[in-house]
């Protein structure tokens, strides 16, 4: 592709009324094999794909090129209208017609070729993967991120570069990111060399747009959502997501003091992830979760004993201002046969206090019928009040609650939510601090399942 000095396809294809603003206009020159434009919402970031695309069929002749569309079967039409906006008509095989709201054909099936003889061929993001098996082509375009299954198969087939557009809206495609960036926490470095191209919503980003206009778009969207429909970030909270209350004031950067009580809520898992601890520290104000432990491989009690001690060192909790140690009684494959995987952790943390062993005893929370869906509510209902809060560093945690969708076990995000809803029903409900606001909210749901 060649790099022209302007970096606007206005310079390029004069009647065209699409410019990109100097981020994407980058994006399109890049000769790079491996690109990325994460770009806000509005900006022109399809069209910049599509434009890219364009320029690379319009120098290969007699060969494929393939487009990744995350939802090929919805969002056709509307990717074709992108592509219409900035694509070379008169390049186009007189066989290939547009139709608004349908897309580009040929000769009645979806795609578009050129009288230079490449053909442009659309898959699917959704649905089955063995359609991605045996596709082939010279090059691609992905527009917004698939799934990880579907991007592995539509890849195999690619023998030239690769980019991608997308807003990354909803939950983080975290196996994408890992894959450009690496694990920044780790310092795993990146799976794939990628260049990577931000460009959030501003003026100078569309040269189309009046200030005035931008300003009205910033001002239109749910600040809890500007880091990534307008600053294109990483992450941002699921659109269906079940703790709706959660807010950008949700998130703290202050801490309660050394008088506060405390309380763990533990959810025992072997695997790397799946051991979650949330340290509530709560007054008769507030409640705030002041940080976490999430096990970084497969762990046994007593590694887990560990990373809970040193979560409490971090924050200068003692022994005695520990009121409750809740922890799940589901632990196949953490414990020895015959023992529970609470009373192992409650001498493993005994120990590691210097406490005789039975100072911490870790017991099973309530789990009535109804408590799952109780506490979820109540945790919501909690963060719509301001009662609760979490604290900036409990990363994981705020990850759960921005994506968590509750579909049942399966559910990525269920570990630290069955953590937090232990500690925080306990808190709330059972521990002599009533909550005149959770009672003002929804007073019937904390009537049944035995919470009284």
């Amino acid at each position: 592709m060649t790099d022209h000095t302007s970096g606007l396809l206005a310079d390029w294809y004069p009647g065209l009324a699409y410019c990109p603003g100097p981020t994407l206009a980058r994006f399109i020159a890049s000769p790079d094999r491996r690109i990325l434009a994460r770009a806000a919402s509005q900006v022109g970031k399809t069209q910049a794909g599509a434009a890219k695309m364009d320029a690379w069929c319009l120098v290969h002749h007699d060969t494929v090129f393939g487009v990744l569309v995350a939802d090929l079967q919805n969002h056709y039409g509307e990717v074709c209208a992108k592509i219409a906006q900035v694509i070379t008509e008169p390049e186009l095989d007189p066989a290939t017609h547009y139709a608004d709201g349908r897309g580009y054909y040929v000769h009645g099936k979806p795609g578009i070729r050129y009288r230079n003889g490449t053909r442009v061929l659309f898959r699917s993001g959704t649905g089955p993967v063995q359609g991605l098996e045996s596709f082939s082509a010279g090059a691609a375009w992905i527009d917004e991120v698939p799934q990880k299954t579907h991007y592995n198969a539509f890849m195999r087939g690619i023998h030239g570069p690769v980019w991608v557009t997308f807003t990354p809206i909803g939950r983080d495609p975290a196996w994408f990111r890992r894959r450009v960036e690496g694990d920044l926490a780790t310092g795993e470095p990146p799976e794939e060399r990628w260049t990577q191209f931000v460009a959030p919503l501003s003026q100078a980003e569309c040269p189309w747009r009046t200030p005035e206009q931008v300003a009205e778009m910033v001002a239109k969207t749910d600040p809890f959502e500007r880091a990534q429909r307008i600053r294109a970030e990483w992450e941002g909270p699921t659109e269906d997501r079940r703790f709706t209350a959660l807010r950008a004031d949700s998130v703290t950067t202050e801490d309660l003091g050394v008088d506060a009580w405390a309380t763990w809520g533990i959810d025992h898992g072997e695997v790397a992830g799946r051991e979650f601890g949330v340290l509530l520290r709560w007054d008769q104000k507030s409640v705030v979760v002041s940080d976490e432990y999430v096990n970084p491989v497969a762990t046994k009690p007593a590694q887990d004993a560990q990373g809970i001690v040193a979560a409490m060192q971090r924050r200068g909790v003692p022994l005695p201002r520990v009121r409750r140690w809740l922890g799940d009684a589901n632990s196949a494959g953490k414990g020895n046969v015959g023992e529970s995987v609470n009373a192992m952790l409650g001498r493993a943390i005994s120990s590691c206090l210097g406490a005789g062993p039975t100072s911490v005893a870790v017991v099973v929370p309530r789990k009535e019928a109804g408590s799952v869906e109780l506490g979820e509510q109540i945790i919501n209902i909690a963060l719509d009040s301001g009662e609760l809060r979490i604290h900036e560093r409990c990363v994981h945690l705020l990850r759960c609650l921005r994506h968590y969708q509750a579909l049942g076990p399966r559910d990525p995000e269920k570990h630290g939510i069955d953590a937090l809803r232990y500690a925080l029903v306990d808190v709330l409900c059972h521990s002599g601090r009533p909550s005149t606001r959770l009672y003002a909210a929804g007073a019937p749901v904390l009537s049944f399942g035995g919470y009284t």
